[in-house]
């Protein structure tokens, strides 16, 4: 069945997909092996030298045939040349100028009054070679497997419709996010790598809340360490434990994004919005925060050491200022002027403990006021009597 199928495809070069091209030239590779063996036999037992030649006449024709499909599918603006710069890729070229180059060699070979055992080794390996380039093509890497460490501007590339991924359609692209950057675990949350690269303008939260409708709610867990995110849109997004280091991050919109555990170590922050985001914990040292939009986000425990271009105004807008930690010299000046205004540099746990303490306290004072109560009338009686005595 596998050589009936492989027979049909053999017949014609295919000029359509990869993944048929690459069929073909196997197809024409297991041809070639049992017209070898065909006239090894015809040799060996009959010695008939024209049947022999007529079969070594059919090798040279399906050779220059495997190796006219191998170089179509590696001329400049072919497919391959199409594909992303993905290593399975390389691999695949790799494969095919392997397989050329043993074609090659076989029709250098053949035709002689006596079969040469280098020949079977040879097409043994141009088989191998066009058996892994299937393999490669049938798993589909450059859709399959995009979200890799290391591949990250290729997965940029699918992200943004650019080069080979512009031929997507916005349902196949969604469809295609869904699958390459769900990852099931303990936070259940989706997992981009995408250090380095360039997405300026990308629109993060479309993306994911498409995706979202399919899989459900989920948390978003993202590498942009050193990334130009110039006016990119995570509003209303659940981030955590993602690292934003280093990253070009002005005009982006944050706005009731939730942070958990983000680092914003040296990123440029001007410009962008964090109006009403859950920044909590979040890591903003050395960041700058020239014209950064705080309005009534939650800066509580928020690491602000070493922040550039903040001004009063910024912070004061902010939920929880009070609870922020390593706030620059020079609005830790304007914090101890408000006096009774703030509340001290209380972490949360300190902020629950002596919340926990103030009740505690309070219900002590209630329980006292009680005894004290229930006290009094006898301090009085006892008065009384003393009196009448």
């Amino acid at each position: 069945m596998y050589l009936k199928t492989f027979s049909v495809i053999s017949s014609m070069v295919v000029e359509q997909e990869i993944l048929d091209q690459v069929k073909a030239m196997e197809a024409l590779a297991i041809e070639l092996s049992q017209e070898e063996e065909r006239a090894k036999a015809e040799f060996t037992k009959a010695m008939i030298l024209f049947a022999y030649l007529q079969h070594t006449s059919r090798m040279q024709e399906l050779s220059k045939k495997i190796n006219r499909q191998g170089k179509k599918l590696e001329w400049r603006g072919s497919n391959l040349e199409k594909l992303p710069a993905l290593k399975e890729v390389a691999e695949l070229k790799k494969c095919i100028a392997s397989a050329r180059a043993g074609v090659l060699s076989v029709s250098s070979k053949v035709g002689k009054f006596s079969p040469q055992r280098p020949v079977r080794n040879i097409i043994t390996s141009i088989m191998n070679s066009l058996k892994r380039a299937r393999e490669i093509c049938e798993a589909e890497p450059w859709i399959n497997d995009l979200n890799r460490e290391g591949d990250e501007e290729v997965f940029a590339s699918f992200l943004l419709k650019k080069r080979y991924y512009q031929k997507f359609n916005d349902e196949e692209h969604i469809d295609i996010l869904s699958k390459v950057i769900f990852k099931t675990t303990a936070q259940r949350c989706f997992v981009m790598h995408l250090a380095g690269v360039r997405i300026n303008g990308l629109d993060v939260a479309l993306l994911i809340r498409n995706v979202s409708k399919r899989v459900g709610r989920y948390y978003l867990n993202i590498n942009l360490k050193k990334s130009k995110l110039l006016s990119a849109n995570f509003s209303h997004l659940s981030i955590i434990r993602s690292s934003f280091e280093e990253a070009d991050m002005r005009h982006a919109d944050f706005t009731f994004a939730m942070f958990g555990r983000v680092n914003c170590l040296n990123a440029d922050l001007s410009d962008t919005n964090f109006t009403s985001a859950d920044l909590k914990y979040t890591n903003f040292s050395n960041a700058d925060m020239k014209r950064t939009i705080l309005d009534g986000a939650d800066i509580a425990e928020a690491d602000f050491a070493g922040v550039l271009h903040l001004t009063e105004e910024q912070f004061r807008k902010a939920k929880n200022w009070q609870l922020a930690k390593n706030i620059p010299s020079y609005l830790e000046n304007i914090r101890q002027e408000l006096g009774g205004e703030h509340v001290g540099r209380l972490s949360l746990a300190e902020g629950k403990i002596g919340a926990l303490s103030l009740a505690q306290s309070q219900g002590a004072l209630s329980l006292a006021e009680e005894e004290a109560g229930t006290e009094k009338p006898k301090t009085k009686k006892r008065w009384r009597l003393f009196r009448k005595e």
